[in-house]
């Protein structure tokens, strides 16, 4: 099983909305996917319609053994790990070292049952991010085309590397910059930036950029894959694109 995690340490990057794209890819493929939703809001289990009276992924944190339990399959046919909102004050009761490693411990447990598990993180560094990283093969970081998102990308990047430490398998595949606008010169000035940010942390910009549309929105809305919602629209075709080179990591 490969282990992917969507991270960024600033909220509205796309972090979700990415996650959820990759994951109905791959299994519109044919593999069997495991969806994480570690973010305490939820949206991704919201998205996919989670039964919230099951255990989730605080539990699981908490206990590796609960992870069997934990798993649900959802309406729309997605097995999840729902998110709980204990998780965001997951920092102040998953304090010792080695629950760092929890998720990781729990995700052996299940690791035959799965092709590929998605992990949607919460916004911040804390140790449910760590958590997840530790747990994964590679990372892909979700960023705006602008200036600012620099400086995030040099955090996650560090944090990043204090993970491999531990997880010395631990990739960066890659940036994907959401909500981009090619016409606007803005966007194209951030995202050379960005790029050479990339490269210092030994990673790299993705070619194919997640052009803005409310098609997005809509289909969360409706907790529908936006391949299905919206298939020919601008996200939807990117996303396509952004899987092609996702893949290319794997």
């Amino acid at each position: 099983m490969k282990t992917i995690t969507i991270t960024n340490e600033k909220g509205g990057t796309g972090k979700t909305a990415t996650a959820q794209a990759i994951g109905d890819g791959l299994t519109a493929a044919g593999h069997k996917v495991l969806y994480i939703d570690l973010d305490a809001q939820g949206s991704l289990s919201y998205i996919l319609r989670a039964d919230e009276g099951q255990p989730g992924a605080f539990d699981v944190l908490e206990d590796p053994q609960t992870i069997r339990g934990a798993i649900q399959t959802t309406p729309q046919g997605a097995d999840l790990i729902r998110g709980q909102r204990q998780l965001a004050t997951a920092g102040d009761t998953l304090t010792d070292s080695g629950r760092a490693f929890h998720l990781k411990e729990a995700l052996q447990i299940i690791k035959k049952q799965y092709d590929f598990c998605i992990i949607d993180t919460p916004p911040g560094l804390g140790i449910v991010t760590v958590n997840a990283l530790a747990a994964s093969n590679g990372a892909i970081i979700t960023a705006l085309p602008d200036i600012l998102s620099k400086r995030g990308i040099e955090q996650v990047g560090a944090t990043i590397k204090g993970v491999k430490q531990h997880n010395k398998g631990l990739k960066v595949y890659g940036i994907v910059l959401t909500l981009y606008d090619r016409r606007k010169i803005l966007h194209r000035q951030a995202a050379e930036q960005i790029s050479a940010t990339a490269a210092k942390i030994g990673t790299k910009v993705y070619d194919t950029k997640i052009r803005a549309g409310v098609s997005v929105q809509e289909a969360q809305t409706r907790r529908q894959s936006l391949f299905d919602y919206a298939p020919k629209s601008n996200p939807a075709k990117d996303y396509a694109e952004l899987l092609k080179e996702v893949k290319g990591d794997l």
